[in-house]
């Protein structure tokens, strides 16, 4: 047993023996003392806390040998290191804090104060490491108040009762004059922030002027209301010292109306519009394309009586713009002094040192307004894209929600490529290279629209076409790594949608995609993009295979991936790939972690709906119905032409519980899940449709109508089919048929034995659980 003193002087013992080598290594003890009062806790966020002025790969070291001492410490199975998360084995360790606060919640004060010894980690110090010493403090804070409460209830019964009440209270308000020196008070403050707003709104102050001028004041009232305070009757005098009786109430007012006097005629003359300083610009400069201001929208309505939407808008795209970390995006007051200014747009991109500019308009009358937005290249003045929306002023938060829907949406996907671009063409000085690079991107993208529409013949020929473009331009600068990722990518492409079958993949182009990651490797053996591919396309291989190579394989496409996150945070396609692995294993606590951190790290939303998707079947597997309808609900909004998300929401219906069971809504979710469907797999998904229908009208009590739509499902059939099968056995045991679920599920599992773990801890089939035949077939792989 571990028992952690950390009340009083800080010790730690190992079955009734001091552990003193431990309690000396600081850096080791804290984070013990850290993990055992936090409970489970990410690598990351150790890192985070204990190594923060080390690089990445020096603080992992640190992190892994201050684990490693700990586990020979504290002795085997006490410290729980699984997959990216630390903590200990609750059972086998006690933290007299922990404690504590277990008996304050109780209202135990007895106990309480038989455990407080002593202040919190009392004289332990972590130099280096702000972030703990912030928490330490707070901790100790929080469990000495703890203790200061206990020992208040206890004696609480001895304390007389005082008489007072509202009543008094407030008299003793008036005689004060508190109210008085409050209003004047706040008055001064509002003129004096009003002079430091449009002081920083001119340029003549720098920004944080404001800020500091907003903390003094607010440090000030408190001052002016307790020296207020300090006057009233005799007997109350003696409380305060001499210099703050002689204040009275009268100096406070004559104080702050003098202020008021000075501030005002600089108020006035301010509020005057003052020309916009003109900085030496230097046109060579580079500008960042990272770096972005907003400008505020123009008002071209009537009498300007847009004039507050167009502002409200402008604002509103900075917030959301400034939520992506990937941009730096210029704040408000930095271009509010441009709002009615006619200076040229380069030369407001070198004041403001940006590389991309939003400008736009707004247009129209209340019940009709119309918003316009721009995206300009600051380097070359280029407009790279536009887009306008329509709503109505007298429904400002939809017009927001259509603004976030497709203006933020197209800047942030806009500003991605053309990023992306930039950084390509730094990459080489072939213009040939660079050419036919581009060209074989254009064709990419006409590959998934061919896709799209049902072309596999032409969007083969298409992909083709691409990846010799691409040989070419390999050719020509052979150091250049682009194309090689390019051609990876375009195997990943080929590999997903050229693939004979659902939950199949080309073999041929996962295969030429991992020798191209591999050459790319051989270029940058730690270039983040390269491993992302590598892993995504071994992790196709992997689910190719059957039995431990399988598994084998599907463990080094984990690490490959791992690796590319440890190394780029930001790459989202690979956070989105650990996601659907970590499902595979039925880890679907860890799969939606990941697929939140890829959410987070899709800057330029080029991943956002096989993200969502992630999101939306992790929180399914989870039986999180309200994130369910918050995942499906977004991506069906944000991308309304994939079968996806419909597909999502039908599996929720069927399952065993969930969302309310209703036949006409699966019939119409079935309906536009095949209408969405690529045209060439509509006919293979069909019978798997009317099964899930099936199950729904299962639950919904409609047993015939359920076995009749099976039956019409199995007619459509030519030859076995395993998917079916799998949705058939669902439909089967909301049927109560048992036997008949079981028989089905064996045939799936035959036909697709690596989903036997999956299955185990698939929450459809969660009443099979303590089947004795349900065990034997999931056996093999769910141990």
């Amino acid at each position: 047993m571990i028992e952690l003193v950390t009340l009083g002087r800080a010790t730690i013992r190992r079955d009734g023996e001091e552990l003193a080598g431990l309690t000396a290594r600081n850096q080791e003890f804290a984070l013990l003392v850290y993990v055992a009062l936090e409970g489970q806790v990410s690598r990351d966020r150790l890192i985070s806390i204990f190594w923060p002025e080390r690089d990445e790969e020096a603080a992992r070291q640190g992190l892994a040998q201050a684990l490693a001492t700990l586990k020979r410490e504290l002795g085997e199975g006490r410290l729980v290191v699984e997959g990216d998360f630390v903590a200990l084995a609750g059972e086998t360790c006690t933290v007299d804090a922990r404690q504590l606060e277990d008996a304050a919640r109780a209202e135990n004060w007895e106990r309480v104060a038989e455990l407080y010894s002593g202040p919190f980690l009392a004289g332990f110090e972590l130099p280096g490491a702000p972030a703990f010493e912030e928490w330490r403090s707070g901790t100790g804070d929080r469990l000495a108040g703890l203790a200061r409460r206990g020992g208040v209830e206890e004696g609480a019964a001895d304390v007389p009762a005082q008489p007072g009440g509202w009543p008094v209270f407030l008299k003793r308000l008036r005689d004060r004059l508190i109210f008085q020196v409050g209003l004047v008070y706040l008055g001064a403050a509002w003129l004096a922030l009003q002079v430091a707003d449009i002081l920083v709104e001119r340029g003549l102050v720098a920004d944080w002027t404001f800020k500091v001028v907003l903390y003094v004041l607010a440090a000030g009232l408190p001052i002016a209301l307790t020296l207020a305070w300090a006057q009233e009757q005799q007997a109350d005098k003696a409380f305060w010292p001499a210099w703050a009786r002689r204040v009275r109430p009268g100096y406070v007012l004559a104080a702050l109306l003098t202020l008021v006097l000075v501030l005002l005629p600089g108020y006035l003359l301010l509020v005057r519009r003052l020309p916009v300083p003109s900085p030496e610009i230097d046109a060579a400069a580079a500008l960042d394309p990272t770096s972005i201001a907003v400008l505020y929208l123009d008002d071209y309505s009537e009498g300007a009586q847009l004039k507050y939407l167009a502002e409200s808008l402008t604002e509103h795209l900075i917030d959301q713009l400034a939520q992506v970390g990937a941009l730096s995006v210029v704040s408000r007051n930095a271009v509010k002094p441009y709002r009615q200014l006619d200076v040229p747009l380069d030369s407001v991109a070198q004041i403001l040192g940006v590389g991309t500019l939003v400008e736009g308009s707004v247009t129209g009358a209340r019940d009709s307004v119309r918003v316009s937005v721009q995206l300009i290249d600051a380097n070359t003045l280029i407009h790279l894209e536009s887009r306008t929306v329509d709503g109505s002023a007298e429904d400002p938060f939809a017009l927001f929600d259509r603004v976030d829907a497709e203006i933020v949406r197209l800047l942030r996907q806009r500003l991605g490529l053309e990023i992306r671009l930039r950084e390509m063409r730094a990459g080489t000085l072939s213009q040939v290279a660079w050419e036919q690079t581009q060209r074989a991107l254009s064709l990419l993208e006409e590959f998934v629209e061919r896709i799209g529409v049902g072309d596999t013949v032409g969007a083969a020929q298409t992909l083709g076409q691409a990846d010799r473009l691409l040989e070419r331009a390999e050719s020509e600068d052979p150091s250049w790594i682009e194309p090689v990722l390019a051609r990876a990518e375009a195997a990943r492409l080929g590999a997903i949608h050229l693939r004979p079958a659902d939950r199949q993949y080309d073999t041929t182009w996962v295969h030429v995609g991992i020798a191209h990651s591999e050459r790319a490797l051989d270029l940058a053996a730690r270039d983040a993009r390269a491993l992302e591919h590598q892993g995504i396309l071994l992790s196709y291989l992997a689910s190719m295979r059957e039995g431990p190579e399988s598994d084998s394989l599907m463990d080094v496409a984990a690490e490959v991936l791992r690796a590319a996150v440890d190394l780029d945070a930001t790459r989202a396609r690979a956070w989105s790939r650990l996601s659907r692995i970590l499902q595979s294993r039925a880890q679907f606590r860890e799969a939606l972690w990941a697929a939140e951190r890829a959410y987070a790290a899709d800057a330029f939303l080029e991943e956002a709906r096989v993200i969502l998707f992630r999101l939306c079947q992790n929180s399914l597997e989870l039986k999180d119905w309200d994130a369910v309808t918050r995942w499906c609900g977004e991506g069906r909004r944000r991308f309304p032409d994939r079968a996806s998300f419909v597909s999502a929401q039908l599996s929720a219906l069927a399952g065993p519980e969930g969302p309310e069971p209703d036949g006409r809504a699966a019939w119409a979710l079935g309906e536009k899940l095949l209408e969405l469907s690529p045209p060439q797999r509509r006919a293979e998904r069909r019978p798997r449709v009317l099964m899930e229908v099936a199950a729904v009208l299962a639950r919904e009590g409609l047993a015939d109508s359920a076995l009749a739509v099976i039956a019409q499902g199995r007619a459509l059939l030519e030859g076995a089919d395993a998917e079916t099968d799998y949705y058939e056995a669902n439909a089967r045991l909301r049927l109560g048929q048992t036997d008949a679920a079981l028989d089905l599920l064996e045939a799936y599992l035959r036909a697709e034995p690596g989903e036997r773990g999956y299955i185990a801890r698939d929450w459809w089939w969660e009443s099979l659980h303590t089947d004795p035949r349900f065990q034997s077939l999931v056996a093999d792989d769910a141990g």
